[in-house]
């Protein structure tokens, strides 16, 4: 018979472990925010406003504000401030009375440029962005903040140098706004995890559900990442191609496998066609390029189609293999077809707007297919789906 008392044993033991692993993924995440040029950091309010401290900062803290993390108080921060923008039309251009209303609760989140001068005298632009700290042993009343520095000081400068367009300055914005919120969501589910996943009174059922969210919450994140960082380094031209050969079939039907269960869960019918003929594909190219391009569109078909049919194969023309990714989904109108594969841009005002992304997924696409040598095209209309194809050479 089993002892009861070894059964809390065990199960305090894995709670333990999970609190542990989560820990851990805590780390990485403040890591992965530093990579990404953030700077993560923790206020704790007093008693007036402007007599906070900041008990944990990222790393780049004083590069970012000239201050030593030691000396920042909510005080000496508040005396670099020059100029506010909010970006949100609830939040204050002053700062003290925005302060106290996300101190009452009034505010759910912050977000703001600020035009600072550090100490030594330069002029920057940061973005700020909060999330309340609240006390649960005390009516979760808001004692804090969680939150994130970005510079973007580059950004603000290109502007006026550059005197980009008006939808320039709008794709731009959006590109940031979308970012923040890519790389907020899956930290808000660690830091909400991350008080439950610890407590000895959860069941095991509910610990799984735990993991499973922080699993999808990493791999949301670190696509986001990856995304960002492979996208500044073809902008910088440090791409490496490995051409090896591939066969195209099993390449094509491993890809398959790996999507059939979430187009099942959207009731879309993903189907995979390949030459009649018997004769291998057999190509000469990067194969962790090849791969994600098809993930990348192919994944852009489902996210978003709701049910019809997603279709994917090859066919052979003359001397190049030809990729093809048709769907049922909503499609592009004429005036956003010579745009979409321009990095950061999204169609607005369509069912696709509510399904995320920052808008980079479709130009490292393209330009992974110009470094291996193919061109890329698309054929769609409004209502009706559509279809990429693109060419490589064999």
């Amino acid at each position: 018979m089993l002892n009861p008392n070894s059964i809390n044993l065990n199960f305090y033991q894995s709670a333990k472990e999970d609190n542990e692993l989560l820990n851990e993924a805590g780390a990485f995440y403040l890591q992965a925010i530093e990579n990404a040029d953030g700077v993560p950091f923790q206020l704790i309010f007093g008693q007036e406003i402007g007599e906070g401290y900041y008990p944990n900062n990222g790393g780049g803290m004083k590069d970012l504000l000239g201050i030593s993390p030691g000396d920042l108080t909510e005080k000496t921060f508040y005396d670099l401030v020059e100029e506010i923008i909010p970006l949100t039309p609830d939040i204050p251009s002053n700062l003290y009375v925005a302060r106290e209303l996300f101190k009452e609760g009034h505010l759910k989140s912050y977000k703001a440029d600020l035009r600072i001068k550090t100490p030594q005298g330069k002029g920057k632009w940061i973005r700020e962005s909060l999330l309340p700290l609240k006390d649960k042993l005390n009516n979760n009343k808001v004692i804090g903040a969680f939150g994130i520095f970005y510079d973007i000081t580059h950004l603000k400068n290109n502007y006026s140098s550059h005197h980009d367009s008006e939808d320039s300055q709008k794709l731009k914005a959006s590109f940031l706004r979308n970012v923040s919120h890519e790389i907020r969501t899956p930290l808000h589910a660690i830091v909400g995890i991350s008080s439950l996943i610890g407590d000895p009174g959860q069941p095991p059922e509910q610990l799984e559900e735990f993991k499973d969210i922080l699993v999808k919450s990493s791999d949301h994140l670190l696509e986001v990442i990856t995304n960002i960082i492979e996208m500044s380094k073809i902008e910088a031209g440090l791409i490496n191609v490995c051409n090896e050969p591939i066969n195209v079939t099993y390449l094509l039907n491993d890809i398959f496998n790996q999507f059939i269960k979430s187009a099942k869960s959207k009731s879309i019918n993903l189907k995979l066609e390949l030459p009649e003929s018997e004769e291998l594909i057999i190509l000469k190219t990067d194969k962790i390029k090849l791969t994600q391009i098809l993930q990348n569109i192919i994944g852009n078909a489902l996210k978003f189609s709701q049910g019809g049919e997603v279709v994917f194969g090859i066919e052979k023309l003359d001397n190049n293999a030809v990729f093809f990714v048709s769907d049922d989904g909503p499609g592009i109108h004429d005036d956003h077809q010579e745009k979409i594969f321009d990095s950061f841009y999204q169609v607005e005002n369509s069912i696709t707007h509510h399904d995320g992304g920052i808008g980079l997924g479709l130009s490292i696409s393209k330009a992974y297919i110009e470094i291996l040598g193919g061109r890329i095209s698309l054929s769609s209309k409004p209502g009706k789906g559509s279809c990429f194809r693109f060419s490589l050479p064999i």
